[in-house]
């Protein structure tokens, strides 16, 4: 038979070899299997993607980066740039952001980190709430919340608030027009779940499936979608 040509991530080629009346094995870069600590009898999951390629990834893959965030505040920072940075921080994937001062964290910057914790980050959760430190931690269960719920919930929520929108103009109703910029934090906070979650599998190509998404394409599709909304 001819031998089938494979390219590994840095470039070199590997051939597909016969094993048995029909098995087909290929070796593994010794980088890649250092890196990620594995050994003989270590399992390794196959995902096989609708362009033809496969993923490899071990199947105890950690989900969300090691580490944590650090943003260091004074009290001149303005409550608006300390958010900016838990929210960048929490795009880039950190399950763990550490918000930190010299001095005591004024209220208003407290507050500010409560409200965009409570309102806009989901699976975000305060765990410690000292005089000069805040740490929020990002508890992830993908299982509950899939992209396509998320993408669902955002579709309802901004089809209600366009709904209410008219009402409250036709009807010169003030509170329904406020109630209808309070249910855009709803929409912005489904849209930074999402983001993240987009992040993840760019970064890591075996949550693709995990993510219920089929290829790359996916993850472009998926962002222009919330970008719009």
């Amino acid at each position: 038979m001819n031998l089938t040509s494979i390219i590994d991530s840095e470039g070199k080629i590997r051939k597909l070899q016969v094993v048995g009346r029909r098995t087909f094995s290929v070796s593994l870069p010794r980088e890649w299997v250092t890196k990620r600590q594995l050994g003989q009898g270590s399992q390794i999951q196959i995902h096989s993607l609708e362009d033809g390629a496969l993923i490899l990834s071990p199947v105890d893959l950690k989900t969300q980066k090691l580490g944590e965030a650090l943003i260091r505040v004074t009290s001149d920072d303005q409550p608006s740039t300390i958010i900016r940075m838990i929210i960048s921080s929490y795009l880039a994937s950190f399950s763990s952001i550490v918000v930190k001062s010299n001095k005591a964290i004024s209220r208003e910057q407290r507050d500010a980190i409560k409200a965009i914790v409570h309102q806009r980050l989901v699976g975000a959760e305060i765990m410690v709430n000292t005089a000069t430190e805040i740490r929020l931690q990002v508890l992830q269960n993908f299982i509950e919340m899939s992209i396509q719920s998320a993408l669902r919930r955002m579709e309802i929520v901004t089809a209600s608030m366009l709904k209410d929108l008219v009402s409250s103009l036709r009807d010169y109703d003030l509170c329904l027009a406020k109630e209808v910029i309070s249910m855009d934090n709803e929409v912005d906070r489904f849209n930074l779940y999402v983001t993240r979650q987009l992040e993840l599998a760019a970064e890591n190509i075996a949550l693709i499936r995990k993510f219920n998404l089929d290829s790359f394409r996916d993850l472009l599709g998926y962002r222009l979608v919330t970008k719009f909304h």
